[in-house]
């Protein structure tokens, strides 16, 4: 995969690709990351939640604590088939 680096308006949704880039109209599939200055709020209340999901799972998870410090890991015998 090959990277291109340019900066671009959104206007309605639609990033407009600079001319120099025109073969790119050609392209079948691209993998699109963008890179905004400021944050857009709906996406810091989409990791708002996320952070608050991961905090209900650790607060699940750490119920079922087990003491390890006297179990031995053998590969040979794990990877035994």
């Amino acid at each position: 995969m090959y990277a291109i680096e340019f900066e671009a308006p959104i206007q309605n949704g639609v990033v407009h690709i600079p001319s120099e880039y025109k073969e790119l109209q050609e392209t079948d599939r691209a993998k699109v990351i963008i890179m905004i200055k400021e944050p857009i709020s709906a996406i810091v209340s989409s990791i708002k939640n996320i952070s608050t999901t991961a905090d209900d799972v650790d607060m699940v998870f750490n119920k079922f604590q087990i003491d390890m410090t006297n179990f031995k890991f053998n590969r040979d015998e794990a990877n035994e088939r």
